[in-house]
């Protein structure tokens, strides 16, 4: 009887080659994502409580309760790290794959031979996102390598804890099991397993050229000893290896034998259409269509440092409906959710924006549209009041700990204070705008309720349709007129009679 990750893959056969399948994952995923974050907030708040008990003993008894408070705060940093972990990891699993009949069948091929599947293609063509696809719809465990320059193939094994066993050696305790000093790596754990798992080794090509050597004999027999214990560890279930690489260079000949290989081509426009359709179902067919064409044109732009891959298409039209766009046309609205290095900016962007006077030609700012089109748009406390480029420290830490990624300044000129999650876009020096994606667990709501929360907010600006009075006006043109207030406010005031003002947040305001 075919087990239902054959039975997904051969139901490929046969189908009309220009169709392709959406893998969604099982429903059950969203219980377990919720009873596990029940469980990390509530570990989270046992780990706060003993750690505030434990810092009060520590001002009365000093360094002795040292060590406990540190082993708490360790603890504490530990349960976040894996709790942000975690959260990518279910939101991966829960994440929609169009499956081409010709990957289904190639599935179907590495099944066969049992043999691990090797795939290659620039990045953003979804080959990690194929196994956590896989995983998610089959309710299979995943096991996710994530290659480095410094990753050896004997952690991927197993490790053996000497200094463990040293340290109990010397506080006289039997050390004689070497068993418990013995720590399966990844691949251990998959061999391990009482069911088939997913083994991802993942970004092979970014390792030295002798991991992947290493690793012959284990996957080709699917055992390895311990050598400390001798014990033999050996694949019950065999797991079903997908291998990644971005050919950043070439794999060892021995490797290639060994493996069922595909280069996965970029998607098309035609099979990106159906990628988006399935990531934002509610997506308008007019945006759809223009923002593909203008990504596709980007793509083809010579000198590019980094494409735009699949990953950037799909936070763009998110950014693009949250902004209210309705069709992308000359303009590239957000480029900055597409292109990741200055050099790209400005080869696609830059040009235009520097004649931007000259050529007369006029926008509404991002911050006016976020504005109008109900988004949170607040400008973030600064690390002083001589330090205006740069955020609270509080900031960096809140960011962190809720795992968010952002990127830190380091001067004015060259790298501005960034924040890259969905929901979130940069419109001007610590000024974003926050909008509610609704489906997202951590979007720009959830952050600025956060901001908010912790008194992070300088300020935020605010629409009205009250007349405002101008003070002193800075800029004016068909579309907008920006000036100051009597109050000293930085206000504006739209060509349909809109006033949008900068309104300073204080505690008082914040918790009230």
């Amino acid at each position: 009887m075919k087990n239902k990750f054959e039975t997904t893959i051969g139901s490929q056969q046969g189908v009309n080659k220009t169709e392709q399948k959406i893998i969604k994952s099982s429903s059950e995923l969203d219980n377990i994502f919720r009873q596990s974050q029940e469980i990390v907030d509530k570990a989270s708040a046992e780990i706060d409580a003993n750690l505030q008990e434990a810092q009060k003993l520590q001002e009365k008894l000093g360094e002795e309760v040292e060590p406990i408070v540190d082993q708490l705060q360790d603890l504490k940093s530990e349960v976040a790290e894996e709790g942000a972990a975690f959260k990518t990891r279910m939101e991966r699993l829960n994440s929609p794959y169009v499956l081409s009949p010709e990957l289904a069948k190639i599935l179907e091929v590495a099944r066969i031979l049992e043999k691990p599947l090797l795939l290659e293609g620039e990045p953003g063509t979804g080959k990690t996102s194929l196994a956590y696809a896989l995983a998610g719809h089959e309710d299979m465990p995943i096991i996710h390598v994530q290659c480095k320059s410094t990753t050896s193939a004997q952690e991927l094994l197993y490790t053996f804890d000497v200094v463990k066993r040293l340290q109990d050696a010397q506080l006289g305790k039997d050390v004689s099991d070497l068993s418990q000093y013995v720590h399966l790596g990844p691949l251990g754990r998959a061999f391990a397993s009482q069911k088939q798992v997913i083994l991802v080794i993942d970004e092979i090509d970014k390792a030295k050229r002798d991991f992947s050597n290493d690793l012959l004999h284990e996957l080709d027999q699917m055992s390895f000893f311990i050598t400390e214990t001798g014990e033999e560890i050996a694949a019950k279930y065999r797991p079903i290896v997908i291998i990644t690489s971005n050919h950043e260079k070439d794999l060892p000949e021995p490797v290639l034998r060994r493996c069922v290989y595909s280069y996965i081509e970029f998607p098309n426009p035609e099979q990106m259409t159906e990628i988006v359709k399935a990531h934002i179902p509610d997506v308008e067919e007019k945006l759809l269509q223009s923002a593909i064409q203008k990504f596709y044109e980007i793509r083809q732009v010579d000198g590019l440092k980094k494409k735009p891959s699949t990953s950037e298409m799909l936070d763009w039209i998110r950014v693009l409906k949250a902004f209210g766009v309705n069709e992308v046309n000359d303009d590239i609205p957000c480029p900055e959710t597409l292109l990741k290095y200055k050099e790209d900016l400005e080869l696609i962007v830059g040009s235009k924006q520097k004649n931007y006077e000259e050529s007369q030609e006029i926008e509404m700012p991002q911050l006016l549209t976020a504005v109008i089109n109900g988004g949170k748009v607040v400008r973030l406390k600064t690390k002083s009041e001589y330090i205006d480029y740069e955020p609270d420290s509080s900031i960096y830490t809140l960011l962190a700990n809720e795992g968010y990624k952002f990127i830190t300044p380091n001067n004015y000129k060259s790298r501005s204070f960034d924040i890259k999650s969905k929901g979130v876009c940069r419109v001007d020096d610590l000024t974003f705008a926050l909008y509610d994606l609704k489906n997202s667990n951590k979007d720009g709501l959830y952050l600025y309720n956060l901001l908010k929360k912790n008194n992070l907010i300088e300020s935020e600006f605010m629409v009205t349709d009250k007349p405002l009075k101008f003070v002193e006006v800075e800029e004016s043109n068909e579309l907008y007129t920006k000036g100051k207030d009597e109050q000293n406010r930085i206000i504006y005031r739209t060509k349909d009679g809109k006033f949008i003002y900068e309104k300073k947040v204080v505690p008082e305001e914040i918790n009230g």
